[in-house]
């Protein structure tokens, strides 16, 4: 006799799989929004671990000694199966990062979005900084405490084209610029797609004159469109253009 729970349960385990790679698949794809692939990936990893697990234990109890149940080996697979994709769930989601999305390397004077304000996709969100929780700022110096404003020896109109090149070598699309004068600062404003389920973050890129130095102080913001966490991505996305520039 066979144990239905035992067999079903790597069934399901796969299911939610197969439903979270398509998940991806179609939001990568550009056929369903971000959000709905993503609620896809969630719901197959989610629903697959649990309902894998828990068919899996219930078939590996049904199926243990001398029941006279064949199964135990496909219990055990789904068990598995359902303890993975929650580690992979443990490794995408670390707790080491902070659940903000909007990061700059000037909480007290950050820079601010022209062109991203007349963008269609933003026309709800008040791109006042912080976007999100009102200690985003706080919860930024504790976890970012590295991020600061960049110095450069050369001047704003210099530091500008610097600026582009390294935006474009990190793969943003840059959608405006602003040229230094002797009166405002310059700007550059960018946007990012993830490749996993084509999330869009805004990035602006401000450039002021340091007459200490006779260089340029350059300042970022970086915020992602939709979500509660970034998952550390607009601080890892600063830093890389701060490599970039310094290199």
């Amino acid at each position: 006799m066979k144990s239905w729970t035992a067999y079903a349960s790597p069934v399901v385990a796969a299911l939610g799989i197969t439903l979270a790679l398509v998940g991806v698949g179609l939001a990568s794809a550009g056929v369903l929004p971000p959000l709905a692939g993503f609620g896809l990936f969630a719901l197959g990893i989610l629903g697959g671990s649990l309902f894998g697990i828990v068919l899996g234990i219930i078939g590996l109890l049904r199926t243990r000694g001398d029941s006279g149940r064949a199964g135990a080996g496909r219990a055990g697979m789904g068990v598995v199966l359902g303890l993975l994709m929650i580690g992979f769930l443990m490794i995408v989601r670390p707790d080491s990062v902070p659940p903000i999305h909007d990061v700059t390397t000037s909480p007290d004077d950050p820079p601010s979005f022209v062109f991203a304000a007349t963008v269609p996709d933003n026309a709800e969100r008040d791109l006042t900084y912080p976007h999100g929780p009102a200690d985003s700022a706080a919860q930024q110096r504790a976890a970012y405490a590295d991020l600061a404003p960049i110095e450069l020896s050369q001047p704003p109109s210099e530091a500008l084209g610097a600026a582009r090149a390294a935006a474009e070598e990190l793969g943003w699309e840059i959608v405006d610029e602003a040229a230094p004068t002797e009166t405002s600062d310059g700007r550059l404003e960018a946007t990012f797609t993830s490749r996993s389920f084509r999330f869009v973050d805004d990035i602006v890129v401000r450039l002021r004159a340091n007459p200490a130095t006779g260089g340029t102080t350059v300042d970022l913001r970086s915020t992602s469109r939709v979500g509660q966490s970034d998952l550390g991505a607009n601080a890892a996305r600063i830093r890389a253009f701060a490599e970039k520039l310094g290199a």
